[in-house]
């Protein structure tokens, strides 16, 4: 923050030479490239001491104060400047971008407002004032200010980066690099523009073009921020094209120069997972989550990879959960709204918080349930961290009542928006998956908070969070005391899947054309360890002339296909009997699939939207439930799916099914040629009836906050909140 010269030679409380010479030492002090704070203070501090302060020095002192971190104390100053008569706008300008830091934004609109009052053409003060809207999420209006500014100074590439920025934001990312453009057109190599025109490539899987942006940004002494951005976006570029070598180089490079890199060893640790290095990940996102307090991915991360180490119990990772609260929990718990209207019959606003509306799988698990909860019952509010917008965006923005893109926003921000909007009941569809906003659920924005699909592999470990939508496969009753939420069982499976309209056509069974079973498995790799490798190489082991087939992108990068063909090779499996295929798009995915004869589900962490995709595909797919909710996905979906033969209870279970289905070559025929209609006609795909179901969930759980405040009894969590069982209720 530079520090504007203040002219001290006004007539009116003009001061005398001494104190001029120490006002100008001081403002000397702060306008150097290495302020001095501490100094500043200490010349100042004798001339504030006085009954009549003269205005520039508690000015400054303001100053020195915004520049120590100070930021109440320099407010004080500030406005002791305004009292004594400043004459300079600059008084009213920071103490507007000191309320704006301390999230005080109406007060930071109104000093800001005075600054436009007095000079219309104030171009830091259009600048400020957009910030003010853009962190309060009003971003029409930040934009209407930023191109205020432009007015003011057309050759400003500031201000295009700025609304490039805001462009961005609201997804439209063509206008967005119209924008970038401009800024490096202006400021050739602009760092921050090449980097903002990356985020949006890579979004849009253009990778050469995200990292031809990176390679044409300059960076300037001083600007080490942005070149450790700039560094981590390369890394991931990298990794999103399967050269993990190079990425985990960039990684080690970059914390060997900056060992405290949060954000650089969180990522590294997702590289060192994938590649099925568990134990040493887990110690990289701890060490993260360490280094910077406040930063909380990497914990989230740490807790989703105790699930794919087959090594880990369930205790162990039930106890690692309490972490969450232990380390980002608010350290006063925050107040819930307390709704005016509490008729438990009445429509009920459900706010749903999720970068998932779109074809991932969130938007595939709960758009075709969302649309058959009966809108005169319930108003659905959609707060979105993805700008991403494809068909199953559009379906979901069509049912509901507000649609609010949130992406970049602080977590106060959107606590406060969804505390506006009076949401009754608060989803969380993100989990601990990446991107997460988990902290705005921890503020605890609405009367009831639950956790459904998105990141769901065990309990949040949030004590902020009050149920958790499941059902009795995914969690049999003996499982409870692993959840610090109460559970609400749906009476089908915990999900509705709507398969996507260009599924292609069941193909014929692949053995008959090849003359040898293909089982395959096309989850993410990082389910695939050596405990699973070992049971896969009895099975083919078992099935003469077999193969396994292996999808995925990570399967692009040698270093893991050797390590799964190594293993393998150790079982008596040759590398010929084993096939791997990288990423395609959704649609060619599927049809894969008629490229295997048998699926195979990984252990201890199961396959989920896969499973479902299998089935629709008709292939079997076979299952050995896990310790923990990530485990029994499968386990539900077949069985929910009319397919309970598939679900087995023991490693010999598991390889005994696999051999059976293939020696049997009619019976998977037949399979085949039935599994869709099976899938289309069970409770799986009834959208109508899961409609039902939900609605009558959200009716429960409602139900139970809205007669704890009515009684108004003081009553902690556990004494409210009791399991749910949706089979007693419809």
């Amino acid at each position: 923050m530079n520090t504007p010269a203040v002219e001290l030679n006004d007539q009116e409380g003009k001061p005398g030479t001494a104190l001029k010479s120490t006002l100008k030492r001081a403002q000397k002090l702060l306008q150097q490239k290495k302020s001095n704070p501490d100094k500043a203070i200490k010349l100042l501090t004798p001339l504030i001491r006085k009954k009549a302060s003269h205005w520039a020095a508690l000015h400054l002192m303001g100053m020195a104060l915004i520049k120590k971190g100070d930021l109440q104390k320099a407010v004080t100053f500030l406005k002791r400047a305004v009292d004594q008569g400043s004459t300079t706008t600059a008084t009213h300008l920071y103490l507007s971008i000191c309320y704006e830091r301390l999230q005080k934004y109406e007060e930071a609109e109104k000093w800001v407002h005075k600054v436009i009052e007095e000079e219309p053409d104030h171009f830091k003060a259009w600048m400020h004032l957009g910030s003010i809207y853009k962190n309060r999420t009003e971003l029409n209006k930040a934009l209407q200010c930023y191109k205020q500014a432009n007015q003011i100074d057309p050759k400003s590439a500031e201000v295009a980066l700025k609304i490039g920025e805001i462009y961005q934001n609201q997804g439209m990312g063509d206008r967005a690099l119209d924008m970038f453009d401009i800024v490096l057109k202006m400021d050739s190599g602009n760092p921050q523009a090449c980097l903002k025109k990356s985020q949006i490539y890579k979004l849009r899987h253009q990778l050469e073009e995200a990292e031809q942006c990176l390679m044409e940004a300059k960076i300037s002494n001083g600007e080490i921020q942005i070149e450790k951005a700039i560094q981590i976006s390369l890394a991931e570029i990298r990794k999103a094209r399967g050269d993990y070598s190079e990425s985990i180089r960039i990684y080690e490079d970059l914390l060997e120069k900056y060992p405290s890199l949060s954000e650089a060893r969180s990522n590294y640790a997702n590289c060192l997972k994938d590649l099925g290095h568990f134990d040493q990940a887990e110690k990289q996102f701890l060490r993260a989550t360490e280094d910077k307090a406040g930063l909380q991915q990497p914990l989230s991360s740490y807790l989703m990879a105790l699930h794919y180490n087959p090594g880990r119990t369930r205790d162990e990772i039930f106890e690692a959960h309490k972490l969450w609260d232990k380390h980002f929990a608010p350290k006063t718990r925050p107040k819930r709204p307390t709704p005016a209207d509490l008729y438990p019959d009445r429509p009920l606003r459900i706010g749903f918080l999720s970068g998932g509306f779109r074809r991932h799988p969130v938007g595939w698990m709960i758009t075709a349930g969302l649309e058959h909860l009966d809108p005169g019952q319930f108003q659905l509010y959609f707060y979105t961290t993805h700008n991403k917008i494809d068909g199953l965006t559009k379906r979901l923005h069509q049912i509901s009542t507000k649609w609010q893109p949130v992406t970049g926003f602080k977590d106060e921000v959107i606590a406060g928006m969804i505390r506006e909007d009076q949401v009754d009941i608060l989803v969380d569809l993100s989990g601990h998956a990446a991107d997460n906003r988990l902290k705005v659920v921890a503020l605890e924005p609405a009367p009831v908070t639950v956790k459904w699909v998105g990141g769901l592999f065990n309990t949040t470990g949030l004590q902020s969070v009050d149920f958790l939508i499941t059902d009795r496969y995914e969690t049999p009753s003996e499982t409870d005391q692993y959840y610090v939420e109460k559970l609400v069982r749906m009476p089908d499976d915990y999900i509705c899947y709507e398969p996507p309209e260009y599924a292609p056509e069941v193909g014929p069974l692949p053995v008959e054309r090849n003359g040898y079973i293909t089982f395959g498995c096309l989850n993410n790799p990082t389910k695939v360890n050596p405990e699973l490798l070992k049971r896969w190489a009895e099975i083919l082991n078992r099935i003469p002339n077999s193969r396994l087939f292996l999808k995925s992108r990570q399967y692009e990068h040698k270093d893991l296909r050797d390590r799964i063909t190594k293993n393998m090779k150790g079982y008596g499996i040759s590398d010929e009997r084993i096939q791997f295929e990288g990423h395609s798009p959704h649609h060619e995915l599927f049809e894969a699939y008629n490229k295997v004869d048998i699926a195979l589900d990984p252990w201890p962490y199961s396959g989920g939207l896969t499973t479902c995709e299998a089935l629709w595909m008709g292939v079997p797919v076979v299952t050995l439930p896990g310790p923990t909710f990530a485990g029994r996905h499968s386990t539900t979906h077949l069985i929910n799916a009319s397919c309970p033969e598939w679900v087995t209870q023991s490693v010999e279970e598991y390889i005994e099914a696999a051999v059976h289905l293939a020696s049997e070559k009619d019976q998977l025929t037949k399979i085949r040629s039935g599994l869709r209609r099976k899938v289309r006609e069970s409770p799986l795909c009834d959208k109508e009836r899961f409609g039902s179901h939900l609605g009558a969930a959200f009716r429960e759980m409602w139900g139970q906050r809205a007669a704890v405040i009515e009684s108004k009894e003081v009553m902690e969590r556990q004494e409210w909140r009791v399991p749910i069982d949706i089979s007693l209720l419809v």
